[in-house]
């Protein structure tokens, strides 16, 4: 049975009833199998045009995918070429994930602004250089003398 589990991707979606968002994602929990995909979908909060999407590993912060607006890519940065998703003509987005790996079960968020003014002068995700100490770690979760998690 414990190797059944291991063979199980859970993806788990924030609420909306978690917080007042109005910002709406489903399913609200989702497992499937290594191979398979996945469809999320999210309804952002009336007269929102740009949605956000981030994934957030157990022990990890978010980390930034893809932001839309008014139907078009604005910002990438980890989306995986088994990822893809989509903005629709009433700012509702959808994140496909096709033949799942372990390394996707993770929480996946999604966030909605008005505009996106602030995002073209600012990158969307911070990143953080350390020293170099031979471990070639940077990113939002990294500390010095620790590996680039995988």
């Amino acid at each position: 049975m414990g190797s059944r589990l291991l063979c199980c991707v859970i993806l788990c979606l924030l609420g909306a009833g978690l917080v007042d968002s109005e910002v709406t994602q489903t399913p609200k929990y989702l497992i499937k199998s290594r191979k398979q995909q996945a469809t999320l979908r999210c309804s952002p909060h009336s007269g929102h045009f740009s949605v956000y999407w981030y994934q957030q590993a157990l022990g990890q912060g978010p980390q930034f995918l893809v932001q839309y607006y008014n139907q078009k890519v604005r910002g990438e940065a980890h989306l995986l070429d088994r990822f893809s998703g989509k903005q629709f003509s009433d700012s509702r987005s959808e994140l496909n994930l096709s033949s799942l790996e372990l390394t996707d079960s993770a929480m996946y968020l999604c966030a909605s602004s008005e505009d996106t003014a602030l995002c073209d002068q600012m990158p969307l995700v911070q990143k953080h250089s350390y020293p170099s100490s031979g471990s070639g770690c940077q990113g939002v979760n990294c500390q010095p003398g620790r590996p680039r998690p995988r």
